[in-house]
């Protein structure tokens, strides 16, 4: 399939990291610009050295606020992001081998997706369906159809501006 051209900075998921990174980037993506909180799970990495759940959940959540805090801040909201970022890491840890992919992979239909996004910290409807519509239209991965709409129209109107009904 070819490629289109990206509409917002969200890497290409090419492996966990990328795959990690775009959970991350979904978890950070509140009260702040889409375009700071997708680019938050790499100045994130910067910062740790990692994007590896073992590795982040193994620190404490004090630490991860003090490296989300520091300037420039990569969240307004430093306490939350932290805890939600590392729960998300033991989630990953625990039930997807480290690798948010198979959060989405192996046939997973849309309502499955969606109902694995809202296990995570930081993750509820709202943000699931954004996650499930960004796979979809910018990121080209295949979830297959099961009758579920995700209506950005309503639901998000800036990607309703960027990208119209979209993939749902």
């Amino acid at each position: 399939m070819a490629m289109r051209p990206q509409k917002l900075p969200i890497e290409r998921i090419e492996n966990a990291e990328t795959a990690n990174a775009f959970l991350f980037g979904l978890i950070f993506n509140q009260n702040q610009r889409a375009e700071q909180a997708w680019r938050a799970p790499y100045k994130l990495k910067e910062r740790l050295g990692t994007l590896d759940p073992k590795k982040i959940s193994s620190l404490s959540v004090g630490y991860i606020v003090a490296i989300i805090s520091q300037k420039p801040a990569l969240h307004p909201f430093a306490f939350r992001m932290a805890k939600s970022i590392h729960a998300a890491c033991g989630l990953l840890s625990e039930k997807y081998t480290s690798d948010a992919r198979n959060i989405w992979e192996d046939g997973k239909t849309t309502r499955e997706v969606l109902k694995n996004l809202k296990a995570f910290h930081g993750i509820g409807e709202h943000k699931a369906s954004v996650g499930v519509f960004l796979l979809k239209n910018e990121l080209d991965v295949i979830i297959p159809e099961d009758g579920i709409k995700l209506n950005m129209r309503t639901m998000c109107r800036s990607l309703y501006e960027l990208y119209g009904e979209g993939r749902s």
